[in-house]
């Protein structure tokens, strides 16, 4: 009986697809490029391709400058 397949690929799945198409272990020319694309919009859904990271920070920065003057400081 054959493995039933899961509805949607892991991460673990989308990288083992991206090694074998790098090692060129997929030899489907056509079809490969839409597989490749389906593999990167998934890896993106699970956040796996970082290339900007947007940071919503609100901190304030204060600088303090506390060294006493004269003591080879300044």
């Amino acid at each position: 009986m054959a493995k039933k397949r899961k509805a949607v690929a892991d991460e673990a799945e989308v990288v083992k697809f991206l090694t074998a198409v790098l090692r060129g272990d997929e030899a489907e020319e056509v079809v490969v490029k839409d597989r490749i694309k389906a593999a990167q919009l998934l890896g993106k859904s699970y956040g796996m391709f970082t290339d900007k990271v947007k940071i919503d920070d609100n901190s304030v920065v204060k600088i303090i400058d506390d060294i006493p003057k004269g003591e080879g400081y300044d």
